[in-house]
């Protein structure tokens, strides 16, 4: 919700004006966008080929996620 907040440069009802006003002007910074630069290009890193990293089990938990992989393994 926050990133909203920051791509559209818009106040939600739910951040107070002082907040928002702090938080455009920290991401205003060279620091905040060298941050944001970094993290963009990690997250769509091309790892082997594979393309970026996407998580595919959406809602499940953990211990969903390693049961139907136990599941798997033994059929």
């Amino acid at each position: 919700m926050v990133s909203l907040a920051k791509s559209k440069r818009d106040k939600s009802e739910w951040i107070l004006f002082d907040h928002l006003s702090e938080m455009l002007t920290y991401w205003r910074t060279p620091k905040a966008k060298e941050k944001s630069e970094k993290a963009c290009a990690s997250r769509l890193f091309n790892c082997n080929g594979l393309g970026a990293h996407r998580h595919i089990t959406s809602s499940n938990s953990y211990a969903k996620v390693q049961d139907v992989l136990v599941v798997f393994q033994f059929h």
